[in-house]
């Protein structure tokens, strides 16, 4: 279909563009005008844009910002050797932020833009810094200001790819998923909703995305959220954002140009539970799964984060086994579920239940997982990384010699993961020879 930009966003969108004003222009280009009114700087560099065939195209970075001192010099450093020009957009920094993007770029070379704007909304203020870049490169890379690019970004794989937007893997925290960051700036775009926005291209229907770079041994995105930028700093974040999504849930049951409403409830869910607000999570997750025509994969995590509201709120042993079955029906090559539910059966205890579900849990493959889905990939409970709890199983159901051995196999990895828990696993180890010394261990 068709997207038509509601005059709503249209007129918020004028306003800013009015509001706000240039502070700055270290460096820039012949007839790259931004949007009007504003003026900059030229200088005799060449412009960047329309590159021949076959050759390695030109990419703008944009970002939007405010209060990163803190973090915003790693985000630039991780992309400013794959870039052509930047745009920086600042809503309102009373920090260091500002002096820090001009100063990078200054030294770098790299022509750019930095902005000054009023604070809207993220879908009004996204679509206009990458209005203000349009046609300036032949790409667009966008990061948030506290994320930043790892690994070796081979740009030149894009000449021959023919599509308008291009996934990356995404790590946060012990998840990984699939999403967009590249873009054809040849197209406009814009942004709708007002947390957890989409991205809707104006002057194309049929959008080509590519999974190149998901496919990159080494190159992902960091976006852990232990960086801290200045709104994941904020204590109510994730409360505003449950507020603002289940508003737009009831504006959108009538009007919804941009398939909103479903994702809605979906977000409003996750933003409730991040607040550990349980009790309204579940009933928004419950809410998602009487929905028609979803996503599978956020009816399957719907699934999943019941069952944990559920253990959160006490339910009862049956209730949760049954809640995390449903997940498992839904995807049974996941090994999420299993795991959640033989770590909660440890704890009860249910020792003998809990093992077998830790135990289907470890022989999910997890590179045929991250290959078939984009959602939230907790790679932490896959194959090797079920051995701890796994290993707790065994202890109270007599299986020694497996736990020891499971046990053994963490102690003599060097994965990060497991040599913080070092001193933990070798107690562990000692009250496995305790206990079953008679076994020759």
């Amino acid at each position: 279909m068709n997207f038509i930009i509601p005059n709503s966003l249209k007129k918020n969108i004028n306003a800013v563009t009015t509001a706000n004003k240039l502070v700055n222009v270290d460096a820039s280009v012949p007839n790259m005008q931004p949007s009007p009114p504003k003026v900059i700087e030229k200088t005799t560099q060449k412009t960047t844009n329309a590159t021949t065939a076959n050759a390695t195209p030109t990419l703008c970075f944009i970002s939007m910002c405010k209060n990163e001192e803190h973090c915003i010099k790693q985000t630039l450093e991780s992309v400013y050797k794959y870039i052509d020009y930047w745009v920086v957009c600042d809503t309102g920094s009373t920090d260091k932020t500002c002096d820090i993007v001009k100063s990078f770029f200054k030294e770098k070379n790299i022509p750019g833009e930095l902005f000054i704007d009023e604070w809207i909304g993220f879908d009004k203020n996204k679509t206009l810094m990458f209005e203000r870049a349009y046609k300036k490169t032949d790409y667009v890379l966008y990061l948030d200001a506290d994320d930043f690019l790892v690994g070796d970004f081979k740009k030149e794989l894009i000449s021959g790819a023919e599509s308008d937007k291009f996934d990356f893997k995404t790590k946060r925290g012990n998840s990984q998923f699939t999403t967009s960051y590249l873009y054809n700036n040849s197209l406009q775009w814009v942004y709708a909703g007002v947390a957890h926005n989409i991205i809707v291209c104006l002057n194309k229907n049929d959008i080509v995305s590519s999974n190149i770079f998901v496919n990159q041994d080494g190159l992902y995105i960091d976006a852990n959220e232990k960086r801290g930028g200045s709104r994941k700093l904020d204590p109510n974040k994730y409360l505003n954002d449950a507020l603002k999504l289940k508003d737009q849930f009831f504006e959108t049951l009538h009007e919804d140009p941009y398939g909103l409403n479903s994702r809605s409830v979906f977000y409003t869910a996750q933003s409730y539970y991040d607040s550990k607000m349980f009790k309204e999570a579940y009933q928004w997750y419950n809410l998602y799964t009487k929905l028609k025509d979803t996503w599978l994969e956020e009816e399957f995590e719907s699934q999943m984060r019941m069952g944990h509201c559920m253990i959160q709120l006490k339910y009862n042993v049956d209730n949760v086994i049954n809640q995390f079955e449903k997940a498992i029906q839904i995807f049974p090559d996941r090994a999420e579920p299993y795991y959640a539910l033989g770590k909660f059966l440890n704890v009860e205890p249910h020792n003998e239940l809990a093992y077998k579900y830790l135990k289907e849990a470890k022989t999910k493959n997890v590179e045929e997982v991250l290959k078939k889905y984009r959602l939230f990939v907790d790679v932490f409970v896959y194959g090797k990384y079920v051995n701890d709890e796994l290993s707790v199983a065994c202890y109270w159901t007599n299986r020694g010699n497996e736990g020891f051995k499971l046990l053994n196999e963490v102690i003599n990895d060097d994965d990060c993961y497991f040599t913080e828990h070092k001193e933990r696993f070798e107690m562990n180890k000692q009250h496995f020879m305790n206990k079953y010394r008679m076994l020759h261990l």
